[in-house]
């Protein structure tokens, strides 16, 4: 019975992250009730993930990522990059790929990709060039670049501090370091030269049309008079004159969504649109129409320099994420209006200020610059269309690199245990004011560690019940040969698939126990097994479900299938590189 439970619990799990019928963090608290309920964990046994050294461990690599970031390291990696790579388009890019990777090392790859998203746009726009061409990079080379040490992802210290439970000893802090190097090198060979060429994305003027979208939401009022007026949507022809794709017609208390071509415009409608960012100062010269939430500007205005136009993307650990601009009272808490929204893959037809945000959407935010700069201090927003860095404190930043070197060398030269060293170099760098405590709150993804508690529970549950037991022995069974490299290979790809509905951490929490359970139904160490479920876990590159994929996902204007392109490839090098590596530095048998 227990068996069956925790099963069925096991594939609500992987529905639930594919589907999100409840938030992820709040569905994993369920789990942890539901094993306590059922009596398959004692209460100790089930909420034991919020003590896990794991969790904790990745709460201080949290701080002191923030910590690095806040104090404007980025801006300082950016200008060193064009100082050295100069007017050579092919050199910039090969160093932002390098030192993405580098960072991604020794911080989280989300944050690691965050923190370049800025840099990637100005090189964009400096060789005038798509976007794209490098926003997949960076995203894919902070995942790759994570696989090098303990601390490049929440995934490794997840592993990690799971082993525990299986009797098996932690990971060290450079142990992946043989296979993440030469995956790190490999991934970055591969999207300086095969991924563009796979890619083949236009310039940047033509993606649009290329992509087959017009782009942002964004809501424009009708007044008495308007050169519209009184005319049917096919003879207005938005599309022709302004660049707009008419999605719904709000009048009164009427909602007519997609309407036809039929439908004659009335003053005071207000209409619902898809167009490009830049079809706006058109609209504001347009005779009697307005764009909500930019009242009284003329076309003059919106193109001065007292005042910018801006691009942002909600990040994954925004406090943001869930709630509606109207919930939020957005315009008047950060004194900035939002025009439009671009999310890519759905059409939201609803008012701009009543949809519910979702990490990776793309806002359009209007007002003062001065404001911009406030906004651009905030991890919850990426400014796009102008480079907008935190500002660089060089003793701040020198503080809080020092205490993150120092948590690194107490790890690596067992001065102190990993997650010791860890919270106490957070700890740090709040006592030293690197950030303040509000500041580290926001770069602290407590939504991520809830879930990683629960999925630390429902391991131990299936190692606890039998349940992975059960399906290592069922898997190694369905094999035409139960040869080691075969079956890790096997685990390889089972890993890789549930990396994709699921978050890489809770993918390899969950596979662990029963590529373990495997190893020993066969005789051989498990020590290789780990190993590779752990670098397969950081492969999320088939689908742009991952959190650094979201990112530049409506940024680079992308397909989902551009995803598939590039990933696919790269997940097999990746595989490839897994199974010679894994088998010679951790022996099947030693």
């Amino acid at each position: 019975m227990a068996i069956a439970i925790v099963l069925a619990l096991l594939a609500l799990t992987i529905l639930n992250f594919a589907l999100e019928w409840v938030a992820i963090e709040v569905f994993a608290l369920l789990v942890i009730v539901i094993l306590v309920v059922t009596g398959i964990l004692t209460p100790q046994q089930a909420f034991m993930g919020f003590a896990n050294s794991a969790v904790l461990m990745i709460a201080g690599v949290m701080i002191l990522t923030g910590g690095i970031i806040h104090n404007g390291a980025a801006d300082v990696i950016a200008r060193k990059i064009k100082q050295f790579a100069g007017a050579s388009e092919r050199k910039t890019a090969a160093m932002l790929l390098a030192a993405v990777s580098t960072v991604s090392a020794f911080i989280n790859n989300v944050a690691a990709t965050a923190m370049f998203i800025p840099v990637a746009e100005g090189m964009a726009r400096q060789f005038r060039v798509n976007r794209g061409k490098y926003l997949i990079p960076i995203a894919f080379a902070s995942m790759t670049g994570g696989m090098c040490t303990l601390i490049g992802t929440s995934t490794n210290v997840a592993v990690a501090g799971a082993l525990e439970q299986y009797g098996l000893p932690p990971l060290r802090l450079f142990e992946l370091a043989p296979v993440g190097l030469v995956m790190a090198g490999v991934g970055t060979l591969y999207l300086l030269w095969a991924a563009p060429r796979i890619l083949r994305l236009p310039a940047e003027k033509e993606a649009v049309d290329a992509y087959g979208i017009k782009g942002f939401l964004y809501e424009v009022i009708v007044r008495e008079g308007a050169s519209v007026v009184g005319r049917t949507i096919s003879q207005a022809d938005l599309g022709q004159k302004l660049g707009l794709l008419v999605l719904a017609i709000v009048r009164g208390d009427r909602r007519i969504v997609s309407p036809s071509g039929a439908e004659v415009i009335q003053p005071g409608d207000l209409l619902l649109v898809e167009g490009e960012a830049g079809t706006i100062p058109t609209v504001l010269g347009t005779k009697g129409l307005e764009v909500k939430s930019m009242p009284s500007l003329k076309r003059s205005d919106i193109e001065s320099d007292r005042v910018k136009v801006v691009e942002a993307t909600l990040s994954y650990n925004s406090p943001f994420i869930g709630k509606s601009l109207k919930q939020l009272n957005f315009r008047h808490s950060v004194d900035l209006s939002v025009l439009a929204i671009h999310r890519r893959g759905e059409v939201v037809v609803d008012k701009v200020g009543k949809i519910r945000l979702r990490a990776g959407d793309v806002l359009l935010i209007y007002g003062r610059e001065e404001m911009f700069d406030r906004l651009g201090q905030e991890p919850t927003m990426l400014l796009m269309e102008s480079i907008v860095l935190p500002k660089y404190n060089p003793r701040k930043a020198l503080q809080a690199g020092a205490i993150f070197l120092a948590a690194i060398l107490a790890s690596a030269f067992d001065w102190l245990d990993s997650p010791t060293a860890f919270l106490a170099g957070g700890a740090l760098v709040m006592a030293f004011k690197c950030l303040s405590a509000d500041e580290a709150g926001s770069y602290l993804n407590v939504r991520f560690l809830a879930m990683l508690a629960g999925m630390v529970s429902l391991g131990y549950a299936m190692e606890q019940s039998g349940a992975a037991r059960l399906l290592a022995g069922g898997i190694v069974q369905l094999l035409p040969s139960q040869a080691p490299l075969v079956l890790l290979g096997a685990f390889f790809l089972i890993t890789v698939m549930l990396t994709q509905p699921l978050s890489n951490a809770a993918a390899a929490l969950l596979v662990l126990p029963v590529g373990i359970h495997a190893a020993h139904d066969i005789g051989i160490d498990p020590g290789s097994f780990v190993i590779g479920v752990t670098i397969a876990a950081s492969c999320s590159f088939i689908t742009p479900f991952e959190p650094a994929c979201l990112l530049v996902y409506s940024t680079g204007r992308y397909r989902f299938t551009d995803f598939v392109k590039v990933g696919l490839p790269l997940t097999l090098l990746a595989c490839l590189v897994s199974l010679l590596l894994i088998p010679l530095l951790w022996p099947f048998r030693p």
